[in-house]
């Protein structure tokens, strides 16, 4: 086997490397006598036949190097050799390499005839690619070798002869004959995708296949080129062909059959060479089953040997049941997948609520590439391609993979939006809406309170506890102003989640959402179900486009996302590594935090969620029994208004007061029905930091970059204590109103040790109790902060309904990440009043 040259003959530099690209020959069969391919390597040694130097004597010629091993070499060899001339001087060397056939012999006269021409090179040195195309070698090489590998073998002669300044040639060329051994290239079908059963799998109508080939022998460990037979099997109406009648050889494929496409380069242009897609077929088509066959073959010409059902064979029947996979995804709808055309997405939406699609579809599961999308709204029969409400017509580019703004005034309208593949396949996503007229801010009512704490199944006190919230909540709600607020206006997300809606919130100006940890309704019905299925989030629709919200309890955040398993903090913007809810694929291809399309992220311009102490979940750099955050004796003791949040509302200091625990926390701590003071093993509240969110910061050593935007700001920051002697904080006269109703609360420590004075930002917790200064200080210092975040507004001019879409900043959302009930009444309630009546403006019309 002889590299390429580009007339007569290949001529490196002297002294390079020659890679010698391999060339077919025609293999020539001939017998020699054994004496004479005896003298021919005896001769070839170069040694002297006469006693001295002659005039015109030839030159001689050595080969000085080879292989090591000459009976078992690879299709890649190199040789070395030098040359000696009596009377002058070597100007260069030819060589030529011969293919010996299954038996090894080589004919001298033949050979050295002008069948296999002589190639001039002026180097010492060359490295030479061989055939290696004989199946069988019966000596492996390879003792860990698989039983499916092949070995494929070819003896070569290598000849090589000095030329002098006189033109004489060597008329004893050196020789050396070797054996060029290579494994055989495999094949795995990749396309389809899914696995070939024991009979036929469904195919769509234009049939595409494609593979991955690996050569184990090759330095880029790909073969050189392919080749592949699709072939029909039966009749329509015939089953399908069994792996094990394949097996059996009752379908044999053999490698001459006349409907083997031509050899093709593995790296050929536009994939050519690892997937094949045939013409659409006819319907008249539909059950016909084919098997198709793909090999490869290496740069030695060794062939895939082998036909395996399953690797390099594909048995498949041509049926319509294959459609795209189309995935729609809209900011507030979610996302949702269709295939095939008979599935429907119901939503309710606000009037004058902006949608704006964006959509891909994926074929290539059986092979398919999609060639074209459209669109419309507000479709009277999707069927028709000349409905006049169709946007654009088949196409594809970036025009046809998103919609442009659309709003919807009043009715029923709809969206549709279908994909086509190769096979002419659709698939299509269908939305139907039900559009809502957001309520004039005159015919709103001022304020609903959405009690969304779970309850603990099977325990009574559950029930009492919760109560107890909701008339705290209506008391100090009653105690800030709201005008006409009453009891139904308080709605229970757990008990009454049928009728807890987006028609319901629209009726109000403004909402406060009172999570708490656990199953709540938001996490179950609004949250992500997981990674890839982000729901239907309305109450992010109500922030944007009607009315205002509160958000606001422990575990808030955390509640509004999937299930979350990791280290905190959670990090919304990171990709991947510690803290990430990971990557999504969106629209466009690209790949996106997932966190960056959740609700908190959206909604509340949050980049990191953490927890003082989350339950059953570790805080990055934790070791197994020590905990970087300990919650045994951990207390709130303060929570002070920022400075930023003063600069940004231009506010009083006094409208936004300090807030100051209370030992309204010690609910979880009384059995109701029991003696006072036994411990509930509910622990619905308890005197332990556990849930209680801060936002925006990562105060571990997880590796990642929280990058705060501009869209927030701090409210309040609060500040997490360790009190060792587990003491709660007394407040005579809610102590009293507590007692009244049945419980009894025993008085501790006041806290008056803490006072406002202190400064939030620059507060450091020792854990030092008052009344054990040796006690081991904290290592940890936890600031939890809660904020306001700007997203859409009221404005309140002209004869429309005052409308957050309008753009013009007047009131701003907020998010606290603890229960505010945990404080003192008097503090909470002068917060209160500030954001829903003076910000706000709920009992203003406007």
């Amino acid at each position: 086997m002889l590299p390429e040259s580009g007339q007569d003959g290949f001529y490196p530099a002297s002294g390079a490397t020659l890679r010698a690209r391999r060339m077919t020959i025609m293999r020539s069969r001939f017998h020699l006598p054994g004496i004479a391919l005896l003298v021919l390597f005896v001769a070839g040694c170069g040694e002297s036949l006469t006693g001295g130097v002659v005039p015109a004597s030839a030159p001689e010629t050595e080969v000085t190097a080879t292989p090591p091993v000459l009976s078992e070499t690879d299709y890649t060899v190199s040789f070395f050799w030098t040359g000696f001339d009596p009377d002058g001087s070597i100007v260069g060397y030819e060589w030529r390499i011969s293919d010996n056939g299954e038996d090894g012999i080589v004919d001298v006269g033949d050979t050295l005839s002008t069948q296999l021409p002589w190639i001039f090179t002026d180097g010492t040195d060359s490295t030479f690619i061989v055939s290696a195309d004989i199946e069988g070698f019966d000596k492996d090489v390879d003792a860990g070798l698989s039983e499916k590998s092949t070995r494929f073998w070819q003896t070569h002669t290598f000849f090589v002869r000095s030329v002098d300044n006189d033109g004489h040639v060597d008329p004893t060329p050196a020789n050396v004959s070797f054996t060029a051994t290579t494994l055989a290239p495999t094949v795995q079908i990749n396309l389809p995708a899914k696995a070939q059963p024991t009979d036929c799998s469904q195919a769509p109508p234009a049939i595409s296949f494609g593979w991955d080939a690996t050569d184990p022998d090759n330095q880029e460990k790909t073969p050189r080129d392919v080749r592949y037979l699709l072939k029909k099997f039966g009749n329509i109406t015939d089953p399908c062909l069994l792996k094990g009648e394949f097996e059996a050889g009752e379908f044999p494929i053999t490698s001459d059959d006349v409907g083997w496409s031509d050899w093709v380069r593995y790296d050929a242009g536009l994939d050519s060479g690892k997937i094949v897609r045939y013409p659409a077929l006819p319907a008249s088509d539909l059950g016909t089953s084919y098997v198709f066959v793909v090999q490869a073959r290496d740069v030695a010409g060794a062939v895939t040997p082998l036909f395996e059902w399953g690797r390099n064979v594909r048995h498949v029947r041509v049926s319509d049941t294959k459609s795209p996979f189309l995935s729609v995804t809209e900011r507030f709808l979610g996302t949702d997948s269709f295939q095939k055309t008979n599935s429907a997405k119901r939503f309710t939406i606000a009037s004058k609520q902006v949608v704006e699609f964006e959509w891909f579809a994926d074929a290539s599961s059986y092979g398919n590439l999609v060639e074209g999308y459209r669109y419309g709204f507000s479709l009277v029969d999707p069927n028709d391609p000349d409905d006049p409400n169709w946007v654009v017509p088949w196409g594809d580019g970036p025009n046809w993979r998103r919609s442009a703004p659309r709003t919807f005034a009043q009715g029923s309208p709809n969206f549709i939006v279908q994909a086509r593949d190769s096979s002419n396949q659709i698939s299509r996503g269908t939305y139907l809406f039900q559009v809502v007229q957001v309520a004039r801010r005159s015919e709103q009512r001022r304020l609903l309170l959405v009690d969304d704490h779970p309850k603990a199944a099977g325990v009574d006190n559950s029930e009492r506890i919760d109560a107890l919230w909701d008339q705290a909540w209506r008391k100090l709600i009653q105690g800030i102003g709201v005008q006409g607020f009453q009891s139904a206006d308080v709605i229970d997300a757990v008990d009454d989640n049928v009728r807890l809606s987006f028609p319901l919130v629209n009726d109000y100006r403004g909402v406060i959402w009172f999570m708490g940890p656990g199953d709540s309704y938001f996490h179950t019905r609004l949250a992500p179900a997981n990674r890839v299925a982000p729901r239907f989030n309305w109450l992010e629709v109500y922030q944007s486009f009607v009315g205002n919200v509160l958000f606001v309890g422990s575990g808030s955040m955390v509640g509004a996302l999937e299930r979350y398993d990791g280290d905190y903090p959670i990090a919304l913007a990171a990709p991947g590594g510690p803290g990430s809810l990971g990557s999504v694929e969106a629209t466009g291809g690209e790949s996106v935090a997932a966190g960056t399309l959740r609700y908190p992220y959206t909604a509340w311009c949050l980049d990191a969620v953490d927890q003082v102490r989350p339950p059953n979940q570790s805080i990055f750099g934790e070791q197994a029994g020590g905990l970087v955050r300990g919650t045994k004796c951990s207390a709130l003791v303060y929570a002070g208004p920022t400075s930023e949040f003063y600069m940004a509302f231009e506010v009083d200091q006094n409208l936004i007061p300090a807030l100051r625990p209370t030992d309204i926390r010690e609910f979880g701590s009384l059995k109701y029905g029991s003696q006072p003071g036994q411990i509930d093993p509910t622990e619905l509240n308890t005197l332990k930091l556990k849930n209680e969110e801060f936002y925006n910061s990562n105060v571990t050593s997880m590796p990642v970059t929280i990058n705060v935007r501009d869209c927030q700001v701090p409210m309040y920051r609060m500040l997490a204590r360790r009190d060792v002697d587990e003491q709660v904080i007394f407040d005579s006269t809610l102590a009293s109103e507590w007692s009244q109703a049945g419980l009894e609360i025993m008085p501790a420590i006041v806290d008056s040790i803490f006072v406002p004075e202190v400064d939030p930002d620059n507060y450091v917790d020792n854990c030092e109790s008052q009344l054990n200064p040796r006690v081991r200080r904290s290592t940890s210092v936890t600031s939890l902060k809660t904020i306001a975040v700007a997203s859409g507004v009221f404005v309140g001019l002209g004869p429309e309904p005052p409308s957050k879409q309008d753009g013009t900043l007047l009131s701003w959302d907020f998010l606290w990440g603890f229960n505010p009930i945990h404080f003192r009444e008097a503090g909470v309630r002068t917060a209160l009043r500030w954001m829903i009546i003076d910000h706000w403006g709920v009992n203003t019309d406007f």
